[in-house]
């Protein structure tokens, strides 16, 4: 264990540029490896910390395995604060390789996963952006959402002004350029006017309604991640055409898509692929101009092992 190299956030964020790691991430789900169930310990607190996950894979040389904690934020409607590391192994020796910050990964790995779903997903035209959220994913999100779509307009909406014009000057300067902020009463008329809607929230309560999302726009669900939150109304979901990042994940800890099934508006068999299928080509994706997309994302382990074992490749400590 002497010397294992340990990238912190910088090291990771340098190693790590979201188009080339949405590139491998498409690869690596065409041909999945092996995924087992995370374990998600939900740790009985309302303040602090919340939630441990572990979440190993393995693929040809590597096995990645994440520790992290959810929670420890301020209490607000932006995504949780996330602190762990992730270590690598040489799948051959099962010597660990390295410690990666786990933040600045997932961080990357969950907006770059977004990304890839919208580019099978959402319209090839779309140019209007809605992120819905003021956390650390946020400017991720835009950035990268804005690498496969030709975005002109970027909204960011969030119920503290100070936090949404933060978001704002964490993106690229080309980026920030394009972006206005809203506060959340704008909120219905902004998503009535996307191409894109993405969020990430800690909401245990609904905030998009369905009579509000337009034809033919994309939903790109990332915040809501155990049974008890949900972004999205029941209707929202029964209406749209509905793609996950795992089935299993989704099935077990999206509340958004939880509720709708236990109230008998949804049904597991309705949700059309997950994002194997599509990068595979076994599903064609969008299908219509005016169908309703919506991708909802739980994470999985799988791109935890792309990014840690691209970090490591290309990083310089």
């Amino acid at each position: 264990m002497t010397g294992l190299p340990f990238l912190d956030g910088t090291s990771v964020a340098a190693a790590l540029p979201l188009d080339r790691l949405i590139e491998e991430l498409d690869l690596a789900f065409r041909d999945l490896g092996p995924v087992p169930p995370r374990a998600h310990i939900g740790l009985d607190r309302q303040a602090g910390v919340t939630d441990l996950l572990m979440m190993p894979a393995w693929k040809e040389d590597h096995l990645a395995v994440k520790l992290v904690t959810l929670g420890g934020g301020d209490g607000s409607m932006a995504a949780p604060t996330i602190n762990g590391v992730v270590v690598l192994f040489d799948l051959e020796t099962g010597r660990p390789m390295a410690m990666l910050d786990a933040g600045e990964l997932t961080a990357r790995r969950t907006a770059a996963a977004s990304a890839l779903a919208s580019r099978y997903l959402s319209c090839s035209e779309s140019s209007r952006l809605v992120l819905i959220g003021t956390g650390r994913l946020a400017p991720f999100l835009v950035e990268a959402h804005c690498l496969v779509r030709p975005v002109e307009q970027i909204v960011i909406i969030g119920r503290d002004e100070v936090k949404a014009g933060e978001v704002v000057k964490r993106l690229p300067a080309r980026l920030a350029a394009l972006a206005s902020t809203r506060l959340w009463d704008r909120l219905d008329e902004e998503v009535a006017a996307a191409d894109i809607v993405s969020t990430a929230t800690s909401a245990k309560v609904p905030f998009i309604k369905s009579e509000v999302v337009r034809p033919g726009s994309h939903l790109d669900l990332v915040g809501s991640y155990r049974p008890s939150m949900r972004e999205v109304d029941s209707q929202t979901v029964q209406q749209a055409s509905v793609f996950v990042d795992t089935r299993s994940g989704a099935l077990s800890e999206a509340g958004d898509l939880i509720a709708p099934i236990e109230e008998g508006l949804f049904d597991e068999s309705r949700i059309l692929a997950d994002l194997a299928e599509l990068c595979s080509g076994r599903h064609p994706g969008r299908q219509f101009a005016d169908e309703v997309t919506l991708f909802k994302s739980v994470g999985t382990a799988i791109e935890d092992l792309v990014a840690a074992s691209l970090a490591l490749e290309h990083c310089t400590v």
